[in-house]
């Protein structure tokens, strides 16, 4: 069950990894400014930003899925680390004992997160299946977004507290902003104009 734990959180890490650019790519990119000067026009600006959020929803909800045994998720990681016994040998096998309650302690306002469920709604009646009937309310893009920050800054302590990974993501996210704003400045028409829109996610 330990080795279990800790698969779960490296896999979360990863996802987690790459969420960390594709946030910075779509807030770069979320603004007034690039819809209207964007050279392929609005329209295509639009195209790249909304496949960016799909995979990150899947990125983001494939964590937050239920505990079955064949998903490797963290309702199913923080199942296994109720147990004393496990959380004892992962400390034993190098893991930072604070970090781990910090993730516990964190977890349980994350699972029930009432935006979750609107969020696993566009996933799974949007991007896995097209039945937009069944979705409830669409979130904010800040809800989401939110939600996917918290679900990093955990992820980062469970990896840390099961001895899987200690690296922050800080630097990556600087990494990635720079990159992302370079992008979108790249593709920016020469002559600026200014354009009014209500940003939805």
């Amino acid at each position: 069950m330990m080795n279990e734990a800790r698969d779960i959180a490296a896999l979360c890490y990863k996802h987690c990894d790459e969420a960390v650019g594709i946030i910075e790519f779509l807030e770069a990119g979320n603004t007034l400014e690039v819809e209207a000067n964007y050279c392929g026009g609005a329209h295509i600006a639009n195209l790249i930003r909304k496949a960016m959020e799909q995979r990150l929803v899947m990125s983001i909800m494939r964590m937050h899925d239920g505990g079955g045994k064949d998903r490797e998720t963290l309702l199913k990681a923080f199942t296994l680390l109720d147990e004393p016994a496990v959380r004892r040998q992962v400390s034993q096998h190098g893991g930072d004992e604070l970090r781990l309650d910090a993730a516990i302690a964190r977890w349980p306002a994350l699972r029930d997160d009432p935006v979750k469920g609107k969020i696993r709604a566009v996933r799974d009646y949007e991007s896995a299946h097209n039945i937009p009937s069944k979705a409830s309310t669409r979130p904010f893009l800040s809800e989401f977004m939110r939600f996917s920050r918290d679900s990093i800054k955990l992820v980062q302590d469970l990896a840390a507290g099961t001895g899987v990974a200690f690296v922050s993501f800080g630097a990556a996210q600087q990494i990635w902003a720079g990159r992302a704003a370079a992008y979108w400045e790249c593709l920016q028409r020469k002559k600026r104009v200014t354009q009014s829109r209500q940003a939805q996610f």
